[in-house]
């Protein structure tokens, strides 16, 4: 199966930035995916995009993608 170009993740970024917290995508290889959205999110070249922080959360296999001005709650 061939890798995915980035824009494909382009609906991801539009996706958080329509919600009230940010969206968690489970993965295999969250690293992998992170840089690959990176490299979406510079492909797209939309300045909106820039207030999306991407993060990994600590004992999960995912991506948590959210506005940069969204807070979170404590996990304590």
């Amino acid at each position: 199966m061939a890798k995915p170009t980035p824009s494909v993740y382009i609906p991801l970024f539009e996706r958080v930035l329509e919600s009230e917290i940010g969206v968690a995508i489970e993965t295999d290889n969250p690293k992998a995916l992170r840089d690959e959205l990176y490299k979406a999110r510079d492909i797209a070249s939309r300045p909106e995009f820039e207030e999306v922080i991407m993060f990994l959360p600590q004992g999960k296999n995912e991506v948590f993608m959210c506005r940069k001005s969204v807070e979170l709650p404590d996990a304590r």
